[in-house]
């Protein structure tokens, strides 16, 4: 399954989107970065098991807790920036599931672009 994006985007923003959505299903496009309270007020916690490996090469399972969401920014290298080199430009805004979609699109209000900013692309093989 593919995005489609009516927009630009470099080569790397679009694979780091593609690869975001296969863990993230809705995604938000946003003016500039979230203060990380905004985002720690509009989504929900969660919990969840952490599977990985030690270095010694052992599989190992966590149990973690927090939020879960991605960001993908956009115009990274080339984009505005503040006097401490902040990214301030567009990013987007990747989590779980609707209800988390909706909360954040409530409460980012002000810096949402597009609520949908992807439609999907079913590859079909013959």
């Amino acid at each position: 399954m593919g995005l489609i994006y009516d927009g630009i985007l470099s080569r790397d923003e679009a694979s780091s989107c593609e690869a975001m959505s296969k863990d993230y299903r809705y995604a938000i496009e946003l003016s500039r970065l979230p203060e990380r309270a905004v985002l720690d007020e509009a989504l929900k916690q969660r919990k969840w098991t952490h599977v990985g490996e030690n270095c010694m090469g052992q599989r190992t399972q966590n149990d973690r807790a927090g939020i879960l969401y991605g960001l993908v920014h956009k115009n990274f290298l080339h984009g505005p920036r503040d006097e401490q080199g902040k990214f301030l430009g567009g990013t987007f805004l990747f989590v779980v599931d609707a209800d988390d979609h909706g909360a954040a699109v409530a409460k980012l209000g002000d810096l949402v672009i597009n609520a949908s900013p992807f439609k999907t692309a079913l590859e079909v093989r013959t």
